[in-house]
């Protein structure tokens, strides 16, 4: 029994032209985000805390929940989690 070895280009390894565009203007977005943040938090401080304490917190728990179940489907060794795996990650 043979087996085709396939030679992979750095061409092949690469995103689609689309996802540069993408990465292009969520860098322009996030900048856009992070100057109006330094700004708010020199007009009004008590609403930029509060409103900065309340996004990272949500992130946050969404970040911790995701590592919670992959750490249970790692400890459990099960396959009822296989398709949710690598957004879990």
């Amino acid at each position: 029994m043979t087996t085709a070895i396939m030679k992979l280009d750095k061409s092949d390894l690469m995103a689609p032209p689309v996802a540069e565009k993408i990465q292009t203007q969520s860098l322009f977005i996030g900048l856009i985000g992070a100057v109006a943040s330094i700004v708010g938090a020199f007009l009004a401080p008590d609403s930029f805390y509060s409103a900065y304490l309340t996004g990272f917190m949500f992130w946050l728990g969404l970040s911790l929940g995701c590592m919670a179940i992959l750490m249970l489907h790692h400890l459990v060794g099960g396959a009822w989690s296989i398709v949710i795996r690598r957004i879990l990650e």
